[in-house]
């Protein structure tokens, strides 16, 4: 090995004076290695600052210690939260996470599936796209295992694990109608996306249940990475002056209607109660702080990276679905 060259698992074991196979073997966590052996390797390794060539032993292997998160958005703060929980459970189990933004655009993420295909990573977490086009396949055909969370897809009989959004949706109108709210309106996403449509249809039914059906024309339904949002709601709620609820159904959503209400100067609560979802940051520092439908995010990140780790070990288990509760953090802007 020269002073520029990369050091190699022959020059391991050469320093260790063990052969290869057992270097490989303690790279691999093989327990049953002499301890003093093992230890001689791993003094090895550090002193000659080996990095193991995890592309080379991805190709012997027919696959990598890597595993791929998929999200709709990175900008959305709850997909990077959840992300960092299933990242802490993916290293203790060894295995790498990359992420990837599909940006709520379907051809994007039918090449990020292609692409964590190719790379042969060892299993995938996937919050889809669409529940309607969104498929997986292609993922499961090359054997990499798959595990869905937050968003369902129609064609999907696998692991998942969500949050109860119908019971989201009830929570957040079981509030406002006790606040007294009669007119409310809805800022939500395309029916496409299982989560918000399930928070919208919760909240329906309970206004409906009062026969206070909410109609098509209190309803906004838009792209969840529009950047006109705050916009789009101004216009609609410049036409309909007894509105006296909005309920916003995700996080990037929350933050754009707040926005909005403070712009076009409807206080809150003293005009309108308005109900969101995601407790981030922000919504605890502003004035009125936020309430909100709270989603147990540490949770779905920790169930997602176990399900993929008895999905990867357990390929012929029965299909595990979990459903975790949302809760209602209740706040200023809907207390009047």
């Amino acid at each position: 090995m020269t002073s520029q060259s990369r050091p190699t698992i022959a020059d391991v074991a050469r320093i260790a004076e063990v052969s290869t196979a057992t270097v490989s073997r303690v790279l691999n966590g093989n327990d049953k290695v002499d301890p003093d052996l093992a230890e001689r390797v791993r003094r090895a390794i550090a002193d000659m600052h080996y990095v193991p060539n995890l592309a080379g032993r991805a190709l012997r292997r027919a696959q990598s210690d890597m595993w791929a998160m998929i999200v709709p958005d990175a900008r959305n703060p709850f997909f990077t939260a959840v992300l960092q929980e299933f990242e802490t459970v993916a290293a203790a189990k060894g295995h790498s996470v990359v992420m990837c933004n599909s940006h709520e655009n379907f051809e994007r993420e039918r090449h990020y599936i292609d692409a964590v295909i190719a790379q042969q990573v060892s299993g995938v977490v996937l919050a889809a796209t669409s529940a309607t086009r969104t498929s997986v396949r292609r993922l499961t055909a090359a054997g990499i295992p798959v595990v869905l969370f937050d968003r369902r897809i129609k064609s999907f009989s696998g692991d998942i694990v969500t949050v109860d959004n119908v019971m989201a949706g009830r929570l957040a109108a079981e509030h406002m109608l006790g606040r007294s709210v009669r007119t409310p309106f809805i800022l939500t996403g395309p029916k496409t996306v299982s989560s918000t449509v399930d928070r919208d249809a919760g909240f329906r039914s309970v206004f409906e249940a009062h026969d206070l059906p909410v109609g098509p024309d209190h309803v906004l339904r838009l792209d969840l990475t529009a950047e006109t949002a705050e916009q789009e709601l101004a216009a609609a709620l410049g036409g309909a002056s007894h509105i006296d609820g909005l309920f916003a159904t995700n996080g990037p959503m929350t933050s754009a209607a707040f926005t909005c209400l403070q712009a076009i100067g409807w206080s809150m609560p003293q005009r309108i109660s308005f109900v969101g979802v995601d407790d981030e940051h922000w919504t605890r520092m502003v004035t009125p702080k936020v309430t909100l439908i709270g989603q147990p995010i540490d949770q779905l990140g920790q169930w997602a990276a176990k399900l993929l780790e008895n999905r990867s070990t357990q390929p012929d288990d029965k299909p595990v679905r979990i459903v975790l509760e949302p809760n209602l953090i209740v706040r200023e802007s809907s207390l009047h």
